[in-house]
């Protein structure tokens, strides 16, 4: 980290900060508005319910694969290279969608514009526990820049869609993923890293150096929560809007329900403090924050109108606002700085297997007893490996480890 005495060292570190930031403003949404357009698409193209799911699951079958690999990559030619790549891949994919309205182009588009949004968004976490090493108020802001990209993105993409079709749905996402461009460009080129040196994809020893950190009980406690946060962000993001179309719910009515779930978890970040205290420990709160958020959208299929589904949509909100920033200050205090990036790639790993597992449960269920069904089922299934989690690692939380932040 810069020395705080040298003001060019203290000033990169501003200007790193702040295109950080900016680009939390796009990464994170970019990944949420592509969840919520290719739905809405496949529900226009008449899509059964088995295929939708494979579709929404085939947007994370590469960032599954590869997050532990392109993490180590981050760690060894830096991070700003890699997002360049991905915020220009952005661009481009959306506009192929219109063009190809079949199943197999759509599933082979899914693929790579999946890995593109996912890894912009490793990029912005690994970046900010570079920079800053589990700081928790430099996390505050990073987590409100990111929730208010969460709250607009889907908004405008629901408002272009209803008022401009599938083709400014897409285009909506190509010039999102412009924002996230420019916020990547204005990064120093010189972002902290962990100066190995070399270039393309790591060995297979990344993936050792990674699941090694599994041997730490709050590094699994954290991967576990991670799942089943993104568990849940995926059901909002594949069969919530496949159902809320179904029983009549406007587009931009679905961005606005979106928006307010982000919206509300927004100024619940400042809560994350208080709920400490009153809970004793950050590792009680997150796992709150995950039962909140569960009950929150499992209920979906229950709620009779829009009003019903906003306070739905706001409870979810808090949870995930409240559990969001909590996984990386956890990680990134009990990881050292040369293991940020294969970290960040452990994380993304357990995001993306939720992202792959849960639209085909969920389309195969819906298939068989319809898409209320489906909720239900996965709901009580997050709910039983919640429990399970904190059985298993609630009672042997470790202390903090001393000289890590």
């Amino acid at each position: 980290m810069p020395d705080a005495a040298d003001p060019a060292a203290a000033r990169a570190r501003r200007r790193a900060l702040v295109a950080t930031n900016a680009g939390a403003f796009f990464s994170l949404s970019l990944m949420q508005i592509v969840g919520l357009v290719t739905p809405l698409w496949t529900t226009k193209l008449a899509i059964e319910p088995a295929w939708i799911g494979f579709i929404l699951s085939a947007r994370s079958v590469l960032p599954f694969l590869l997050s532990i690999q392109l993490g180590g990559l981050m760690d060894a030619i830096g991070v700003r290279k890699v997002m360049l790549a991905c915020a220009a891949g952005g661009i481009a994919l959306p506009l192929l969608y219109p063009l190809l309205p079949h199943v197999w182009p759509l599933i082979a588009l899914q693929l790579v514009l999946g890995l593109v949004s996912a890894v912009s968004w490793l990029g912005s976490q690994a970046s900010i526990g570079l920079l800053v090493h589990g700081d928790p108020r430099t996390m505050g802001i990073f987590s409100f820049l990111t929730n208010l990209g969460s709250v607009l993105g889907p908004l405008l993409l629901g408002l272009a869609w209803d008022h401009l079709g599938p083709v400014g749905g897409f285009g909506m996402v190509s010039l999102w993923s412009a924002g996230l461009l420019a916020s990547t460009l204005a990064m120093p080129r010189a972002i902290p890293s962990a100066g190995r040196g070399g270039k393309g994809l790591p060995g297979p020893e990344v993936y050792l150096r990674a699941f090694r950190l599994l041997g730490r009980t709050l590094v699994a406690f954290v991967i576990c929560m991670t799942f089943l946060r993104i568990a849940l962000i995926t059901m909002q993001e594949s069969f919530y809007p496949v159902h809320l179309t179904g029983v009549g719910i406007s587009a931009a009515q679905i961005g606005v329900l979106v928006s307010i779930a982000w919206l509300s978890s927004t100024p619940s970040t400042l809560l994350i403090g208080p709920a400490i205290r009153l809970l004793g420990s950050a590792e009680a709160v997150l796992a709150a924050s995950v039962a909140l958020s569960t009950v929150a959208i499992t209920v979906t299929p229950a709620l009779p109108g829009f009003w019903p589904l906003a306070a739905a949509a706001c409870l979810f909100g808090i949870g995930q606002g409240l559990g969001f920033p909590l996984t990386i200050s956890i990680l990134s205090k009990d990881v050292g700085v040369e293991e940020q990036g294969v970290s960040a790639g452990l994380r993304a790993t357990a995001n993306r297997f939720a992202a792959v597992v849960v639209p085909l449960a969920m389309g195969a269920v819906a298939q068989a007893a319809g898409l209320g069904a489906s909720f239900w089922v996965l709901g009580g299934a997050l709910i039983a490996a919640l429990v399970l989690c904190v059985l298993l690692f609630g009672s042997r939380r470790p202390k903090r480890r001393q000289g890590r932040g």
